[in-house]
Order: C-alpha cells, then sequence, then structure tokens
C-alpha cells in the first residue's frame, strides 16, 4: 500500500499547479489544451488507483483533495475533464456510500441529480455482478454432486452422454 499511497500524492502534486479554467487569451489556448489533457490523465490515474486499492476513505487524508478534484473538474470548461471527474465521483460514492453527494459543492442541480442517478445503478450492477458470482460456484457445486450420485443404468441411459 505504501507504494500505492506515494503514486497518488504524486498524482495529486500533479495537479496542483496546473490551470482548472480556459484562459481568454488565444496565446495561453496550447497550454489550456495541455493542462486539459494532463487533467484528464491524472484524474483517470486516480480513478484507477481508487478502483483497485480502495485506498481513500472518508477519513482518508486524500479523501479532500480527490473531492476538491472532483468538483474543478465537474466545472471544467473540457467536455472530457467533466467525463474523467464523473468517472471519479462514481469510484468515490461506491467507496464511501450515498452520502458522498454531499460533496458536490457550488454544481448545478442537474448535473448532481445525473450524477447520483448514474452512481446509483452502477453500485446495483455492481452488486447484482457480485451476488450472480457467488452463486456461480454453488450452482457448480450441485452439478458435480450430481455427476457424482449418477451411476450405471443412469449415466448410460443419459443421451448427454
Amino acid at each position: 500500500m505504501i507504494g500505492t499511497e506515494v503514486m497518488i500524492q504524486h498524482v495529486l502534486n500533479e495537479l496542483d499547479p496546473l490551470s482548472w479554467e480556459k484562459d481568454a487569451s488565444k496565446k495561453d489556448m496550447q497550454n489550456t489544451f495541455g493542462n486539459s489533457n494532463m487533467i484528464v490523465s491524472c484524474l483517470s490515474l486516480l480513478n484507477q488507483y481508487q478502483l483497485q486499492t480502495s485506498l481513500v476513505k472518508r477519513d482518508s487524508k486524500y479523501f479532500d483533495q480527490f473531492t476538491d478534484y472532483i468538483n474543478k473538474g465537474l466545472k471544467h470548461s473540457n467536455p472530457q475533464v467533466r467525463k474523467q471527474a464523473e468517472q471519479l465521483f462514481k469510484t468515490m460514492y461506491a467507496a464511501v456510500g450515498e452520502s458522498y453527494i454531499q460533496e458536490l459543492k457550488n454544481q448545478k442541480p442537474g448535473i448532481v441529480t445525473k450524477l447520483q442517478a448514474e452512481a446509483k445503478s452502477e453500485a446495483t450492477q455492481k452488486d447484482a455482478k457480485n451476488d450472480a458470482e457467488k452463486a456461480e460456484p454453488a450452482q457448480e457445486e450441485k452439478q458435480e454432486e450430481k455427476a457424482v450420485v449418477m451411476t450405471g443404468e443412469e449415466y448410460l441411459s443419459n443421451p448427454a452422454v
């Protein structure tokens, strides 16, 4: 876990100095585009770290920074940044729970409603998938038991054999 924490800190340090909003001047346009790509990459990395480790919870030292960058990303003018911020929000919502919706600050009500619905839907789908995976080994065990019970005549009269 120490390695992951170090990597998360490096990514957060990369996000700190970046410009989060478009500048009006044309000469800064290329820099802003580069910043957007960097922001998308960093948010994507944070999302992957969280998916793989579930390291960031409400009591984590990174919680406030994750939340701050999600809020900034959701307001960004670049749609790719907004999309990646939405993805990180859904991952954090799954880790923290329904109360995480309250961490969205100064966001449009439509965005909040949309994100909450999508996060709930993804959490429900994930739970259903986990339940199905748990039930699958039980079905395989029953089939194995059935094969053991089948003997002699039953085996020979079985059309599948």
